[in-house]
């Protein structure tokens, strides 16, 4: 159960991460290309603030967490924080590992000039290193 949780929390943790970086980008993007519109600037204002206040509002719910799970007496031991970023960092660990996988398969089979992959070799596929241009000098 304890593992759930810091799951759970890690999955908050990640997407308040992101959602603020995307946040502060976009803010950015407003102050920079204003262009001297007071709507442009207080956009980019309120997209800080809001990013602030879900940075504050997640680090509360991370902090009160244990006291209201301890009130259905669900007690945590290992919840600390190192824990739940350990297990962030393992998160996107496994994402890029599956994106790196799909990468260097798209890199691999390109190289060998192959377009597709014949998971079940039922039929030949078409290669282009063997294939003849269709016209002749």
């Amino acid at each position: 159960m304890e593992e759930v949780i810091i799951t759970i929390c890690a999955i908050i943790v990640l997407v308040v991460i992101v959602g603020s970086f995307f946040s502060f980008l976009y803010a950015v993007y407003l102050f920079l290309f204003s262009k001297g519109k007071d709507e442009n600037k207080t956009k980019g204002r309120n997209a800080i603030r809001y990013m602030i206040i879900g940075i504050v509002l997640s680090v509360l719910f991370l902090g009160i967490l244990p006291f209201a799970l301890k009130g259905v007496n669900i007690e945590l031991k290992d919840y600390t924080t190192k824990a739940i970023f350990s297990r962030v960092g393992d998160i996107l660990q496994q994402t890029f590992k599956v994106w790196t996988a799909v990468k260097n398969g798209q890199i691999e089979n390109q190289y060998r000039g192959n377009q597709y992959i014949n998971i079940d070799n039922s039929t030949t596929l078409p290669s282009t290193t063997t294939s003849t241009p269709a016209y002749q000098l």
